[in-house]
């Protein structure tokens, strides 16, 4: 414990600029009963590159648990950072094909953070990188590990994990996690075996995550239960209307308000409208697409529609408000905060941004945190997603039984959209009541495994 706090460490990567990473972590707390006050959460966000408090977490630098070649992703392009990237990528399938082994040898950078925590412990702090020491005087003094957080759950973690329950007695759980489906080579199950027997819990948040979990490592007992993030809590009604005012936004919600999320260029690139061919003509046809919704809505419909900042970087391609205001462009409408159609600026928390779902109408979601949190405060829902997207078929339609609000983009027509969405609109009433029932059975599921997961933190620290 740090001055009192329970101590806990996500050892993935969690983007503070995506507002449904935020939401996993804050429901996590929720779920267990943790605040600020009583608890310090710890997690890795690329953009740091030291140790950065935001939004109640304490973020560290990516550098410190994983080397910078295991991160980097094949791409087009000819900078120096994106060859670079590329030929680490390469590097990584050779090394799978040629010696597969190499995925189960603890990596340096693992070695070395375990070496500085005990230089710490021991008293040595001069033996400790001057820009590091802030990181590893808090991760010395970890009581706990919650790992899995939404599909962060590869090689590299696996390794802390070991690292941390072998070198420095530390507990953990797996919980959140989509699990890795697609992955059956055999010194990598070996690897993730080694670390679900050692896990004192295996909890899959999606049917196919666990199908897999169960077919190779049957033997850890893994099991089910919803995202985290369904247990977040969000602002109360009294703080949406206050944030709404300060917002600018009280006019705006005088009429109904229909609320949209909207995807970032890969999934749609990958997944998605599957009569085009490459990624710029499948981006183009997905926000000209958006842009002929807009029109029909807007002409049929009397309400206005606010575009929500689900993600807001850290690179332009990620931020959904230069999306947004693209899908406006390619519609008959402005971007005004005095008209029917405005794409929201300010960086919001998770728990601020389900508030504002909480005050709308009807939800028109591409990203699936956010239909998770329209699930959680009752707002009725269409989901634009890929029939590609395991999330969306595992935790939408097999687990919550919504698969009549999900529209696929795979080959959409306006028609069908629209249909799709009038049904869901006009029986707004009906829905709120499915989303009340679906939401209270998954709260009671986390309540069960908050007070297991937390019975076994407060054991780990007593003992």
């Amino acid at each position: 414990m740090n001055n009192g706090k329970i101590v806990i460490l996500c050892p993935e990567i969690v983007p503070m600029d995506n507002k449904g990473e935020e939401a996993i972590i804050k429901g996590v707390m929720d779920i267990l009963g943790l605040k600020e006050d009583n608890c310090e959460y710890h997690i890795i966000d690329p953009s740091v590159k030291t140790l950065t408090i935001k939004s109640g977490l304490f973020l560290h630098p990516t550098r410190l648990f994983i080397s910078s070649w295991r991160t980097k992703e094949f791409g087009i392009g000819l900078s120096i950072d994106r060859i670079y990237s590329s030929l680490c990528s390469i590097l990584r399938h050779l090394l799978d094909k040629v010696y597969p082994k190499w995925i189960s040898i603890q990596p340096r950078t693992v070695s070395k953070l375990i070496t500085y925590i005990k230089y710490f412990q021991n008293d040595k702090i001069n033996k400790i990188p001057s820009s590091l020491i802030d990181s590893i005087s808090h991760l010395a003094k970890v009581d706990y590990i919650i790992a899995g957080h939404n599909g962060g759950l590869n090689s590299d973690v696996c390794h802390v994990l070991l690292a941390f329950s072998s070198s420095l007695q530390i507990k953990y759980t797996i919980f959140g996690s989509c699990m890795k489906p697609k992955i059956k080579e055999k010194n990598n199950l070996n690897l993730y075996h080694e670390v679900f027997k050692k896990s004192e819990n295996v909890i899959a948040r999606n049917p196919i995550g666990l199908k897999w979990a169960e077919k190779f490592f049957f033997d850890t007992n893994p099991t089910l239960a919803p995202d985290p993030a369904f247990g977040l809590i969000p602002i109360t009604k009294q703080d949406t209307s206050l944030l709404i005012s300060k917002l600018g936004l009280s006019d705006f919600f005088k009429k109904d308000v229909l609320l949209i999320t909207c995807a970032e260029p890969a999934p749609i690139s990958r997944f998605s409208f599957d009569r085009q061919i490459g990624r710029i003509a499948k981006i183009k046809a997905h926000r000209e697409f958006f842009g002929k919704v807009l029109n029909v809505l807007l002409e049929s419909y009397d309400f206005n529609i606010l575009f929500l900042p689900h993600t807001i970087g850290p690179t332009k391609d990620l931020d959904d408000r230069i999306i947004a205001k693209d899908i406006i462009s390619h519609s008959n409408h402005k971007n005004s905060i005095n008209g029917r159609c405005y794409v929201l600026e300010e960086d919001l928390n998770a728990c601020q941004l389900k508030g504002i779902i909480s005050m709308g109408s009807i939800m028109i979601a591409e990203r699936v945190h956010s239909v998770i949190g329209a699930i959680g405060v009752h707002t009725p829902f269409l989901c634009f997603a890929s029939n590609k997207d395991n999330r969306v078929s595992g935790m939408i339609k097999e687990m919550a039984n919504l698969g009549d609000n999900i529209f696929y983009l795979n080959t959409p027509n306006i028609e069908s959209c629209i249909d799709s969405f009038d049904k869901i609109y006009k029986n707004r009433i009906f829905e709120q009541q499915k989303l009340i029932k679906i939401s209270n059975s998954f709260q009671k599921e986390l309540d069960i495994i908050g007070n297991r997961i937390k019975l076994q933190i407060l054991n780990s620290i007593n003992n």
